[in-house]
């Protein structure tokens, strides 16, 4: 049998067509997670943690977190002691390795976040903490290579 120009238009529908359910059934294995479950009424109090973090950015220094073999060292701001808070890491990737612990200053004014709680990949790290009932919020990013 010889194709002619209509067999090649109706392949290349049924092709077109093909493509379109593979990527609705493609669409639907996908998980679409929500980065939190009440996303509106943390976006109602939104302005809160903007100026939370304003009064962060205006701190000589601001707390900052480097890759330790041990984990994760969060290293507080010299000359704060008794910091009170809490510290979220959550993946985007999964949901399940999301987990808060509290803020508990060492000697050194660090604390570790122990590489046994850590998967491999990139956390987003948001600090939400206080001195002497002032509040502060501090936010950024961290890979785990390891």
């Amino acid at each position: 049998m010889k194709l002619n120009w209509g067999h090649y238009i109706f392949i290349s529908f049924a092709l077109f067509v093909l493509l379109i359910l593979y990527m609705v059934y493609r669409s639907y294995q996908s998980d679409n997670d929500l980065v939190t479950e009440d996303y509106y009424a943390k976006e109602l109090k939104y302005q809160n943690v903007i100026e939370k973090s304003k009064r962060a950015d205006g701190l000589k220094q601001d707390i900052t977190w480097v890759n330790d073999p041990s984990g994760i060292k969060i290293i507080y701001p010299p000359g704060l002691n008794n910091i009170k808070g809490v510290i979220n890491l959550y993946r985007p990737s999964d949901k399940d390795l999301d987990f808060k612990i509290d803020i508990k200053q060492d000697t050194s004014n660090s604390q570790i976040i122990p590489m046994s709680m850590l998967h491999r990949g990139k956390y987003n790290v948001q600090v939400d903490w206080s001195h002497e009932s002032v509040d502060y919020f501090t936010e950024g990013v961290v890979f785990i290579s390891e």
